[in-house]
């Protein structure tokens, strides 16, 4: 488990000093059933935000949904190739 926090301080008109805690991030390995069990309990908590790593950058991540929904038409091998080197 990795734990990192970012902190900062604002001062106030009155001289006194407030800190907020911004951001913690911990990551989870998830190879064990009782760390699978530990993020889906964190995803019941409202103050908890769960975000999943994306596998591939975001174009790529939306070429591949738009293939997966049927967004996108076949292309002949033959007419792809000279449109790319043409």
């Amino acid at each position: 488990m990795n734990y990192n926090s970012h902190y900062y301080t604002k001062k106030e008109p009155t001289n006194r000093f407030l800190t907020f805690i911004d951001m913690v991030t911990v990551k989870i390995k998830e190879s064990s059933k009782q760390a699978k069990a530990l993020i889906e309990m964190l995803k019941t908590l409202s103050y908890v935000e769960v975000v999943e790593p994306c596998r591939y950058n975001a174009t790529t991540e939306k070429a591949i949904k738009d293939a997966t929904t049927g967004k996108t038409s076949k292309v002949n091998l033959k007419e792809f190739r000279k449109q790319l080197y043409a």
